[in-house]
């Protein structure tokens, strides 16, 4: 992990973590590198801590892992649907953002619950945002 802070701070980028993958023998395309960046990175700092990376690192030893096969699919599929909802691209979804994708949702799924309470128990974190691992449990596609 220290090899490649490259920028200097206690955390890795985009970039570095492209690196540091691709010496580990992943050959992540793009659209699944961005996909794993975003679900790795929890607290939204866009970079990766050393606790984020090691949540990393204990998912790609797991063959049933969200980092592997069809669930990476489905993580770049989410990714792509969090980036339509995402207009200011923060990597968060404020909850205007939200309530549009909720909207859409209810007009296919009735049986969603009221907005007010998927908030609460999505907003993990409090900040009254939804980032992307918090959206993706929203999605229930798999276990987060």
């Amino acid at each position: 992990y220290s090899l490649y802070k490259q920028n200097g701070n206690n955390e890795i980028d985009l970039k570095e973590a492209s690196n540091l993958f691709t010496d580990l023998g992943f050959n992540f395309n793009n659209e699944e590198l961005e996909a794993i960046y975003l679900y790795l990175d929890n607290d939204g700092s866009l970079t990766i801590g050393f606790d984020e990376f090691l949540h990393c690192w204990e998912a790609l030893a797991t063959r049933k892992s969200i980092l592997r096969g069809e669930n990476l699919k489905l993580l770049v599929t989410a990714c792509k649907l969090f980036k339509t909802f995402d207009k200011d691209n923060s990597k968060k979804l404020s909850l205007d953002e939200f309530k549009v994708f909720h909207e859409k949702l209810c007009t296919k799924y009735e049986d969603l619950d009221p907005f007010e309470e998927l908030i609460k128990s999505l907003d993990k974190d409090g900040d009254a945002k939804i980032n992307f691992r918090e959206f993706i449990m929203c999605l229930n596609w798999f276990s987060v």
